[in-house]
């Protein structure tokens, strides 16, 4: 649910902290010792310090990106070895047009925080404190002078409501792997093999 910048801009540096054994190393925050993002303020829009914990699928994922060698530059989103951040939008953008049949026209890398915000609020219940949290909102509008009191990061229910919207990506996913599967065997089965006519 981070902006596009956001997400091709993310580094090495910025995934606390997965070690070389996928084990995951304490935090700086006594009340969370999990895998997270931890975002300097210099790349955030709000120019806020943004940090995020991981669900368990997106800390596999990047578990399994980590870079092995020392020679790889530091973006976790490349098609350099790490060398740039990734820049390729338009061409995927096409290519997602391609794949993805029945996208709306107007459809935009962005609206992919919509869903997620939501999803969180229309099938998870999250509240909208919480889903301005996840979006890397500023909570001042919201919160008025209780924002300059309250210092919870609010780590735990984040954690929560992230893992619960992955597992609704994920089955939304199994859905259409399953829905593709059952036409294409509709369509094997429809095939009538062609039996060449005896000439005569």
């Amino acid at each position: 649910p981070m902006r596009r910048e956001e997400v091709t801009g993310l580094s090495w540096p910025d995934v606390v902290r997965l070690d070389d054994d996928n084990r995951v190393a304490r935090l700086a925050l006594p009340e969370f010792s999990g895998p997270a993002l931890d975002i300097p303020a210099r790349r955030m829009k709000g120019r806020r310090p943004h940090m995020a914990p991981l669900p368990p699928t997106a800390a596999q994922l990047l578990a399994g990106m980590k870079p092995e060698t020392p020679q790889n530059g530091p973006f976790v989103f490349s098609a350099s070895g790490g060398q740039k951040r990734f820049a390729g939008w338009q061409s995927l953008m096409f290519r997602l047009r391609q794949r993805c049949v029945g996208m709306p026209d107007g459809w935009t890398i962005h609206d992919i925080r919509t869903a997620v915000a939501t999803a969180m609020g229309d099938h998870l219940n999250v509240d909208d404190a919480l889903i301005a949290r996840v979006l890397a909102h500023s909570l001042e509008t919201q919160l008025g002078v209780t924002f300059h009191y309250n210092l919870s990061r609010r780590v735990a229910p984040m954690l929560d409501a992230l893992t619960k919207w992955s597992t609704l990506l994920l089955s939304a996913v199994e859905a259409e792997h399953e829905l593709r599967n059952r036409h294409a065997s509709a369509a094997d089965d429809a095939v009538v093999p062609w039996r060449a006519q005896p000439s005569g």
